[in-house]
């Protein structure tokens, strides 16, 4: 029963690996329905968990899970409903470092939720939530959630009404950590990543945030946190930061020099010999290839003092691709960084 659907989209998602992120579900293709509301999708991959169909048009959006094997699968839009909520914070937290995200639950939470930011004003409004019931996590731009309100149901074409929703209470949960770095003199403007840990041992927590400029502010709901920075053209800095105000001056990278004998002929481009560095306190995450371009010494950055091996490679260059061939029979080296 029911009325075609015409030009409705419908999306085809396959579940990533059972081991490594069985939450989530991967788009692999879409199709558009007919006049008489069919769609069809050619050699699906085939899944022993099954695949999810997504269909939305118009304000209407609805998601269901095929079986394994499934070759016909009926869809029935509803209309979409809207949950709408306040949230109250500490003079001096601004709204803008809180999300409110809406992840369904129906089919096991797969998925990617439904982010919405609030309003200067501290409320929040997601429209266009297909029904079923929800998660609402409130999310700080430091990626820790602060607290999770289950079983927020909406329904079709209605907005939803939960008390719950009314005045979410953060005050005195969220602590600011004012971070300001003095930025030595670079060739090229500063870029890089705070790496975010939890430094208490009851708690996990792992996160990151951009870092654009020469301040920001980390929201956090713990006593302290474990921050990595990780900046080109300078040196990697760890620290352990709590709430308030932090100035950290960034030391310039270490420059090491790789110099060869004049005896050694390097090949005539596109083909280039070149060099990675992989420190040992990296678990094996190379420093990416370094190659000679027409001087017998290469120049590199280095974010940490240490040991590095050096392997070598081969580089041939082309219009659109480049390929490298690793030398395994040159012996291992290394070179200690003070």
């Amino acid at each position: 029963a029911g009325t075609p659907v015409a030009n409705a989209v419908v999306r085809l998602e396959v579940p990533a690996s059972q081991t490594f992120a069985p939450q989530w579900f991967f788009p692999v293709g879409s199709s558009v329905t007919s006049e008489s509301g069919a769609f069809a999708f050619y050699g699906p991959p085939i899944s022993e968990r099954g695949i999810r169909l997504s269909a939305s048009h118009a304000d209407r959006v609805y998601s269901c899970l095929a079986a394994p094997g499934a070759r016909l699968a009926r869809i029935v839009l509803a209309s979409t409903g809207t949950v709408a909520g306040t949230v109250l914070l500490d003079n001096g937290v601004s709204p803008g470092l809180v999300r409110a995200a809406f992840r369904k639950v129906d089919f096991g939470g797969h998925g990617l939720p439904s982010v919405v930011p609030l309003a200067p004003d501290g409320s929040f409004k997601a429209s266009n939530l297909d029904a079923g019931s929800y998660e609402l996590s409130l999310r700080l731009t430091s990626g820790e959630t602060a607290l999770v309100i289950p079983d927020v149901v909406v329904s079709s074409g209605a907005s939803t009404s939960d008390q719950r929703l009314v005045g979410i209470d953060l005050r005195g949960r969220i602590g600011i950590i004012d971070l300001k770095l003095l930025i030595p003199r670079l060739e090229r403007g500063l870029q890089g990543h705070i790496y975010l840990k939890a430094a208490e041992h009851d708690k996990h927590f792992t996160g990151s945030m951009e870092f654009i400029g020469d301040h920001v502010s980390i929201p956090t709901a713990m006593v302290q946190l474990w921050a990595t920075l990780v900046f080109d053209g300078c040196r990697t800095e760890r620290l352990t930061l709590v709430p308030g105000t932090r100035t950290l001056a960034l030391r310039p990278a270490l420059s090491v020099c790789i110099e060869l004998p004049r005896s050694v002929v390097l090949p005539p481009p596109p083909t280039f010999l070149g060099v990675t560095l992989t420190p040992e306190w990296a678990s094996g995450v190379d420093l990416g290839g370094f190659v000679f371009e027409e001087s017998h010494q290469l120049l590199c950055e280095v974010s940490d003092a240490g040991r590095l091996r050096i392997d070598w490679f081969v580089e041939t260059r082309g219009r659109n691709a480049s390929r490298r061939t690793l030398l395994d029979s040159m012996p291992k080296q290394f070179l200690d960084v003070q």
